[in-house]
């Protein structure tokens, strides 16, 4: 039951992170706004640090029989880290995948 939950929330997690991104990112790219996408990801990329490094979860403690058995939740964590380092907004209009135009 933990893997699948970790995954969904993983999932979520990485794509709110990217909506955050296409949405926040313009030409005129406050601090403020930079800030606050830096903070979410951060939360999120020490959480999956936390996973790799010490096998301890946020709410079910630490489990390190739980990687043994599935050894894919550290790929997923390792996936995830690289996904939110690179989630944080940018000073141009990214290309978006499904134009509204």
């Amino acid at each position: 039951m933990i893997p699948w939950l970790y995954t969904v929330s993983a999932i979520i997690g990485v794509i709110i992170a990217y909506s955050l991104r296409a949405r926040l990112s313009r030409a005129n790219i406050s601090a403020a706004t930079v800030l606050i996408c830096l903070c979410f990801n951060l939360c999120f990329f020490a959480l999956n640090y936390k996973i790799i490094i010490e096998r301890c979860f946020v709410l079910y403690g630490c489990l390190p029989d739980l990687q043994q058995q599935h050894p894919a939740i550290r790929w997923i964590c390792a996936a995830c880290l690289l996904l939110h380092c690179f989630a944080s907004p940018v000073g141009w209009e990214p290309k978006r995948w499904f134009s509204t135009k």
